[in-house]
């Protein structure tokens, strides 16, 4: 009788003893897990704040390319439209002395 008892005592230590182990092990993956998946979330937000500041840029870099070019197009226009008055201007003087050259003439 005292064989089986300390037989059964000694399987119930052993069974509380794996299961403890056991126990530490689930708990130890859990907390890896958790830290784990911590440090997920914190580099999906991270990569969210990069995300966002680099959509901000950009939206500066467009709006800054876009300055430049009105920028262009306006000097682009201006010497244009400075070149076109100068040839409007000799056009109208060549006119002008046309007539009065037919004036004189007749």
């Amino acid at each position: 009788r005292a064989f089986v008892d300390d037989r059964q005592s000694m399987r119930s230590f052993a069974k509380k003893w794996f299961s403890r182990q056991q126990n530490a092990k689930v708990a130890a993956a859990w907390r890896t897990w958790t830290k784990n998946v911590a440090e997920m979330i914190k580099w999906e937000r991270m990569d969210e704040v990069n995300r966002i500041k680099e959509e901000k840029r950009v939206l500066r870099l467009q709006k800054n390319m876009e300055l430049v070019l009105r920028s262009l197009q306006s000097i682009i226009n201006n010497a244009i439209s400075s070149g076109f008055n100068t040839w409007k201007a000799l056009i109208l003087e060549e006119r002008h002395n046309r007539v009065i050259i037919d004036r004189y003439v007749r």
